[in-house]
């Protein structure tokens, strides 16, 4: 009895938790991160994980833009962990990323910044898996960085009032 009710609680503790948002983002907030065009130079796979993720997560509808967002990510990969026999046992992805925000009306950017973000992924005997995985980390830190980007939009537009 004590087991399901230990169980019931967890389930409405968790159930909870995901529906409250990190940032208490306020209807002018919100339309701010909404009127963001993003702009994005690079055709890659990541890149346009990064860039659905960030209109979703942004709001990005069909209201008139107020901003320009230019986004460059350069990706990198590495050897993490290498056995004595030259067996790569992990692998490190890399992204950096430049942002630049700027006025539709203005060329000199009002916000500028950059960070990196690293996933790593076990590898395999696999040619096959290994890559699966080396794709799977890509998107997986393809989405971290738009978050971490929004994180940052929100921060920005909270310390000036635009």
């Amino acid at each position: 009895m004590m087991n399901i009710k230990f169980r019931f609680f967890i389930f409405i503790l968790l159930s909870f938790s995901s529906c409250t948002n990190r940032f208490n983002i306020d209807a002018t907030l919100a339309n701010q991160l909404a009127s963001i065009s993003l702009d994005f130079p690079e055709e890659t796979i990541e890149a346009y994980e990064l860039q659905n993720h960030l209109q979703k997560i942004l709001n990005t509808g069909l209201q008139g833009k107020k901003y320009r967002l230019e986004i460059r990510v350069n990706k990198t990969s590495s050897d993490s962990v290498v056995q004595k026999d030259s067996e790569v046992l992990r692998q490190n992805v890399e992204f950096n990323v430049w942002y630049q925000l700027y006025k539709l009306d203005d060329s000199n950017p009002i916000y500028k910044g950059k960070f990196r973000q690293i996933s790593s992924f076990n590898t395999s005997f696999s040619p096959y898996s290994t890559n699966v995985e080396y794709e799977a980390a890509k998107i997986s830190l393809a989405r971290s960085c738009a978050e971490e980007l929004r994180r940052k939009l929100i921060l920005f537009f909270k310390r000036t009032n635009l």
